[in-house]
């Protein structure tokens, strides 16, 4: 991770990132299903979505591992395998609403941010950007 990522921390990058990916999944989702979409726009659009996905999952996998000590090899081989599992499952649903347009592509990143968005926030227990909630523990 470069210097300046490592300052602003892992909380900010990947919830910045998060909120990007949901915001530009919504933007794209609106202009594909008005029927504007480009081949240019939608490289563009999914490049800037991927690249807040990378990010953010990133940095989130890291904020996951940082309690695991002594058994992070073990960790990060159980949260592979979920995420692999997962990703397949829902990339599967998400292609299969294939119906001749690429709408369903934004569409599904836009579910799948949202989603995640909800999840961070019950798990950041409403506050974003800031310091951890603290340990229940």
């Amino acid at each position: 991770m470069s210097a300046s990522l490592k300052k602003l921390g892992m909380r900010l990058v990947s919830h910045s990132a998060l909120l990007g990916f949901v915001t530009i999944s919504a933007v794209h989702a609106l202009i594909a299903a008005s029927g504007h979409e480009s081949l240019v726009r939608f490289a563009v659009l999914q490049a800037l979505t991927m690249g807040c996905f990378g990010l953010a999952a990133s940095n989130f996998n890291a904020i996951a591992m940082q309690h695991m000590g002594a058994i992070a090899g073990s960790a990060a081989s159980v949260q592979g395998v979920m995420t692999m599992i997962g990703g397949a499952l829902l990339g599967s649903l998400i292609g299969h609403q294939w119906r001749g347009a690429v709408t369903f592509l934004p569409v599904g990143t836009l579910c799948c941010g949202v989603a995640a968005l909800l999840l961070v926030l019950i798990a950041e227990k409403g506050r974003l950007f800031g310091d951890p909630p603290p340990d229940r523990g």
